[in-house]
């Protein structure tokens, strides 16, 4: 949940594209955290697929600045705020791996609202915005796709170890752009495809090689 917290900061403070890069951060310390702390077998190939992969998520965050050239300002508090988060989601992936030999899916997945309910409840109580009209629905719309994913996530990560699992959400980012280019008619430069090919590339073959193991 605090990490969580922190990237949400990270949204508000830094531009979307930087914030959700810095995030991707988090299967590189997933899979160094299943290796230092869990003893998980993760061989040299693993951690240079899952750079590649991160860089495939660099090129593609950071695509309109590099096409563009805005000049933002970006304040390093908030970049190491993210990079803490992001630390924080690979110890929780990793706590969520071991839960496989004592715990349901189900069980993992309710603790996180049982715990986040009330502190964020009684924190939305000063500084909440009460939603109007379309956005109920919305909210709707991503409490149950998120609710979805968090139920499929759990049983990818109990199901096998985190190092293996965790390198796949770098596919994230491609499905972010995709969906922007056929909903939001978002333009792809070249720039997209070859950070595209580096995470597609970057997975596949750390996939492989984490089966072969």
């Amino acid at each position: 949940m605090i990490a969580l917290l922190l990237f949400f900061f990270t949204l508000h403070h830094l531009p979307l594209a930087i914030a959700s890069t810095v995030q991707y951060l988090s299967p590189i310390f997933t899979a160094l955290f299943a290796a230092y702390l869990f003893k998980e077998r993760v061989n040299t190939l693993q951690y240079l697929t899952s750079i590649l992969a991160f860089c495939g998520v660099c090129i593609i965050g950071t695509a309109g600045f590099l096409v563009q050239g805005p000049k933002v300002e970006i304040d390093p508090l908030w970049i190491i705020v993210g990079v803490v988060s992001s630390a924080l989601s690979g110890v929780a992936y990793n706590a969520i791996s071991k839960l496989k030999e004592t715990e349901e899916t189900i069980n993992i997945v309710i603790y996180f609202p049982m715990l986040a309910l009330p502190i964020t409840g009684i924190w939305c109580m000063f500084d909440g915005v009460f939603p109007s009209g379309i956005e109920w629905l919305l909210l709707l719309l991503i409490g149950i796709f998120t609710q979805i994913a968090q139920v499929l996530m759990t049983r990818a990560f109990l199901a096998t170890n985190a190092s293996v699992i965790a390198p796949f959400q770098y596919l994230g980012a491609i499905y972010a752009l995709t969906f922007g280019w056929l909903i939001f008619d978002e333009h792809l430069e070249a720039i997209h495809l070859i950070g595209i090919s580096l995470v597609i590339v970057g997975v596949g073959i750390g996939a492989v090689v984490a089966g072969k193991k």
